[in-house]
């Protein structure tokens, strides 16, 4: 039976994550990267700390295997064994998986201020019941000839490894999303290049207003399948579409405008049916916002199409020239900070030491000497519109 803490700490789990992600936003703001980024490690962010303190090898959790989610990664929600509810996802690294920048993701989106574009990411070490529980899922399991199948195979081998050995498996634990669904019309570069959207980010072209956008999505990412509509402003849609690359850039991401891993989520966790047919329900997220919720595929010394799709070298209709203000300056910070005999220690902070480290220092002067070329050509036409009607200079 579970223990009253693990109760505690599923319940603590299980409430919506969305005013953390607020809490990260203002203490990020007010903190600046010298409180981030001077202590010993990483400090936990509160959307972080319900995850941390689930208890994966004890009795108060279970783990489930999902099977259709996310194209080829492996991916076990964790579920509490007393509300029946699942509060958590657990990846580990595969062929199609590094942990290591899904950390990387959520820590550079905080430091750079938009951290509302990222799911919360912590390490976790599986070991004990964990490993064994996730080992008997996968065993039960084949995707035919697929790469996912080849996944499963190198997962399951590594769990045998560190079963034999003794040892833990390094992996990543996100917070279970109740209310996202995958943006298709966002996530392919040709119909990305056809949207008001695309036209906001280019330098040339008309300004974000203060108007507001409707998205909708036919999704049988979840259940039940059906047609999904949410609206954001338009200025919160470029800037987290400017975010969003600008971040892909920044970690050499290339797997985001491929027709997945591009998706909205709404703010609360709850989605209200408003009509449709019995088989094709029609469901209201309300307001919006954009979220890279796999970054998994980012940190590989090959070629960064992140980077290139902010250049618009594969489609020249997807490219950004235009961004937060603040995002950048964040940026530039970090690059002061990473540039002095102490940098590995804040390459640590961010979750990477070694060559990994010297791969997402070596994207960084590579994504601000674009950007300081790009301002140098278009000026003033660089920064959007402040997405928070802050800054009233722009119509």
């Amino acid at each position: 039976m579970p223990t009253r803490r693990g109760r505690l700490r599923a319940i603590r789990a299980s409430a919506t994550w969305a005013l953390a992600l607020l809490a990260v936003a203002v203490a990020a703001g007010a903190q600046g990267l010298d409180g981030l980024l001077s202590a010993d490690g990483w400090v936990p962010q509160p959307g972080e700390r319900a995850q941390l303190a689930l208890d994966l090898d004890g009795h108060a959790t279970e783990f489930r295997l999902l099977k259709h989610h996310e194209g080829t990664s492996i991916i076990f929600a964790v579920r509490d064994r007393a509300s029946g509810r699942d509060v958590a996802v657990v990846k580990t690294n595969s062929l199609s998986t590094n942990v290591s920048a899904e950390i990387y993701a959520w820590r550079l989106a905080v430091v750079l201020g938009c951290p509302e574009v990222v799911a919360p990411v912590s390490p976790v070490t599986l070991s004990g019941r964990s490993l064994a529980k996730l080992r008997d899922l996968l065993a039960g399991v084949s995707y035919g000839a697929s790469r996912k199948e080849d996944a499963r195979r190198e997962v399951l081998a590594e769990l045998d490894r560190v079963l034999a050995a003794g040892r833990g498996l390094p992996g990543a634990i996100k917070p279970w999303l109740d209310c996202f669904v995958q943006n298709r019309r966002l996530g392919t570069r040709e119909l990305f290049a056809a949207t008001d959207a695309a036209a906001w980010l280019r330098a040339g072209g008309p300004r974000p207003g203060d108007g507001i956008v409707a998205l909708s999505q036919v999704s049988a990412l979840q259940e039940p399948t059906g047609i999904h509509l949410g609206r954001l402003p338009a200025r919160r849609l470029a800037a987290d579409l400017a975010d969003i690359m600008l971040l892909d850039a920044l970690m050499g991401q290339d797997d985001r405008f491929a027709g997945g891993n591009l998706h909205v989520w709404r703010d609360g966790g709850e989605r209200r049916r408003v009509g449709g047919a019995p088989d094709m329900p029609l469901w209201d997220l309300g307001e919006v916002r954009l979220l890279a919720l796999d970054n998994g595929a980012a940190l590989r010394p090959g070629l960064n199409t992140g980077l290139r799709d902010l250049r618009g070298e594969i489609h020249p209709g997807v490219r950004a020239e235009r961004f937060d203000r603040r995002v950048v300056d964040r940026l530039r910070e970090l690059r002061r900070q990473t540039a002095g005999a102490d940098s590995a220690r804040v390459w640590e902070r961010l979750g990477l030491v070694g060559k990994r480290a010297e791969l997402a220092a070596r994207r960084l002067d590579e994504v601000l000497a674009h950007l300081d070329g790009l301002e140098a050509v278009v000026g003033e036409q660089i920064w959007l519109p402040d997405p928070e009607l802050r800054d009233r200079r722009w119509p």
